[in-house]
Parts: structure tokens; C-alpha cells; sequence
């Protein structure tokens, strides 16, 4: 997969962090508000550094997540209280969660938050202690450069378009909608328009196996369809690959773009999922809305992408240098000690 083009162009009870000083006021020039560096999987996922409770701890942040969430073993290592979950989570496998962590501390370099409240995963996560997702900053925009690895927050009170203080030749302005706390654009895949998701925790793109099959009618035993692998090593959830000649959203256009499709499991562990009567005859949980496309880190990984959260748009150029200086000076500190 190449990129060949960048054409100008729930809180809910969770809690949320906030900036320390930055202050609401009419429209105005970009405030920077804090940066930190990003460490990147293997896989391609982004890591930032946190504290939980005064402990340092790597999240994975995941703009294609619900809610922020804290793994069970880390919660059960740092002792933290937990309740009922006013919301039923669920990962591609099928795995529920239900329950709340209570975090007394919690910061992201500046950003810091008390008695925040994090869903507890049901999905082992090895050495990624949880999540974090734009949910956690409902009032800050998030700036992402996938170049010299770094994320940055802004406030939200500048003035439209007033956002692009890095140089770049081309420029995409995508229009988003938040939808189930998800950022979602329309792309074009071969010339059908799909519902996509933007998703930094995702290490490829994906898309459903029923949208496969509707769309472009595509089966697993499809010439090109070739199996990839298994979603969290679940056997019940084959991927198989497939090459699109083209995908593009806003000004962002890719050629030969490499695609993971997959069956649907979400809920299927779920014990309340019972059938209930109607005019069809449906699961409790099948009210879920699932995006038709993920877009993962094997696009992103090669851009900038500016998220101007109360504009509702997307900017996105062409990723920077790697050894290119921040121009916010020297990030935030990290731990202190290193984390597990």
C-alpha cells in the first residue's frame, strides 16, 4: 500500500481530564496546551506514558475506542476500588465488561484528572496497562504526528481553520462526525462511498465481512481473498486480506490499499443477549452499530492528522520527519521510573 496523494482541500460517567490553566474564551488564535511522545508497537499501535495513582504506566491510545478502560491485572495490582458499569463493553471477540475501576490520580504529562472512572477490560493486554480514547478530552482538539512520534492538545477556542501552525504543502480538510464516541468519515472504496472509523488502536485497516460481501461481493473463497491471521489470536474470528485498487477520504488517496476482513463476533459471549420478539426476530445487543470500514495505522502511520473536535473536521497533511524539533520545546517529562 502506498499513500499517493494529501490534496488541499462519553464523558458519560467516565470523567474526563482537563488542562490545568487554559481558560474559555471567544474566538481566537491556537493555545497549546500540553505534548508528549508517542511510542509506537511493533504492530504499529501508539503508547503514551501515564500515571495511575502515582504509578507510571504505558496506554494505548485508541481514537477507534469507546471509553477509556484500565486492564483487570493492572487494576487488581493497584488495588483499585470498583462498581457497576453504567455501559456494557465489548471487544471483536465477544468478551464483556461491565465493571468501573476508580482511579484516585490520573495524568498525562500536564493533563490531570481525580476520581476518574475507568471501564475495566475484559481483553488481556500484556504490556499495555489500558486505554485511553478522545472521549477522556471533550473540550481539548488532538493533534497527531505519526513523523517524530509525537501528540499534542490544543484548546478548542481558536477561531475555524486556525489550526495548521505546521508547514505542509497539502492540506486535506475532512469533515467528521462523532457517532457512539467514534470519529467517523465517509471513505470511498472503489467508488462505493462506506461509513469508516478512524482508529489509532487498529494495526491495519478492516472491514466487515457482510460489507465485503454486500458491496463487492466478496467471499471467503473470493480469487484474492487470502486468509491473514486471527483477530486477538481467536481462531472463531478469521481475517483474510484483500487489495483494493483504491481508497480516499477527503484528500487523502491511497492506491493497492490492503484490507483485513472479518466476521462479526462482538456479543457473542453476552449472557443477556437473548432473542426478543418483533417484526424480525433480533438480539438485545444487535441495536450495536458497527462501523463498515476501520481505518487503521497502516494508513495513519504515514500522516499528521489535526482533530478539531468542536469544528467537527479532520486536517490532515503528509506526516512530518522523524527528527523533526518540536516546535512546543521539550515534551513532558516522563516517569519517573519505568513502566511495566
Amino acid at each position: 500500500m502506498r499513500i499517493t496523494t494529501i490534496l488541499a482541500s462519553a464523558c458519560l460517567a467516565l470523567g474526563c481530564l482537563a488542562p490545568m490553566t487554559v481558560q474559555a474564551e471567544d474566538c481566537g488564535p491556537l493555545k497549546f496546551v500540553a505534548a508528549v511522545d508517542m511510542e509506537l508497537t511493533p504492530g504499529g499501535q501508539v503508547l503514551l506514558p501515564v500515571t495511575v495513582n502515582g504509578t507510571p504506566r504505558r496506554f494505548l491510545f485508541d481514537t477507534g475506542g469507546t471509553v477509556s478502560q484500565i486492564s483487570s491485572a493492572v487494576a487488581d495490582e493497584l488495588k483499585l476500588r470498583r462498581r457497576d458499569s453504567p455501559i456494557k463493553l465489548f471487544d471483536v471477540s465477544g468478551n464483556i465488561s461491565d465493571k468501573l475501576a476508580v482511579v484516585d490520580s490520573f495524568a498525562i504529562g500536564p493533563l490531570k484528572g481525580a476520581d476518574l472512572l475507568l471501564q475495566i477490560s475484559s481483553t488481556f493486554m500484556g504490556r499495555i496497562a489500558g486505554v485511553i480514547t478522545p472521549s477522556l478530552f471533550p473540550h481539548l482538539d488532538i493533534d497527531i504526528d505519526f513523523g517524530p512520534r509525537r501528540l499534542a492538545f490544543f484548546a478548542t477556542d481558536h477561531c475555524i481553520g486556525h489550526v495548521t501552525y505546521w508547514k505542509t504543502s497539502a492540506l486535506a480538510v475532512v469533515p467528521m462526525t462523532m457517532r457512539n464516541l467514534h470519529i467517523n468519515v465517509p471513505v470511498t472504496v472503489e467508488g462505493h462511498t462506506l461509513q469508516a472509523i478512524i482508529d489509532t488502536g487498529a494495526t491495519g485497516t478492516f472491514m466487515e465481512m457482510d460489507v465485503a460481501k454486500r458491496v463487492f461481493g466478496l467471499t471467503p473463497d473470493s480469487p484474492g481473498m487470502t486468509l491473514a491471521g486471527y483477530a486477538n489470536g481467536d481462531h472463531d474470528l478469521p481475517l483474510y486480506g484483500h487489495i483494493f485498487s483504491s481508497l480516499s477520504f477527503g484528500g487523502v488517496s491511497v492506491v493497492h490499499a490492503h484490507v483485513e476482513i472479518m466476521p462479526d463476533r462482538m456479543a457473542s459471549k453476552d449472557r443477556d443477549n437473548d432473542v426478543q420478539t418483533g417484526s424480525l426476530v433480533k438480539h438485545v445487543d444487535d441495536n450495536i452499530e458497527r462501523p463498515e470500514l476501520t481505518v487503521g495505522m497502516n494508513v495513519l502511520k504515514q500522516l499528521h492528522v489535526y482533530i478539531a473536535q468542536e469544528e467537527h473536521n479532520l486536517y490532515i497533511s503528509a506526516a512530518g520527519r522523524p527528527d523533526e524539533p518540536s516546535p512546543f520545546g521539550p515534551p513532558a517529562a516522563p516517569p519517573a521510573t519505568s513502566a511495566r
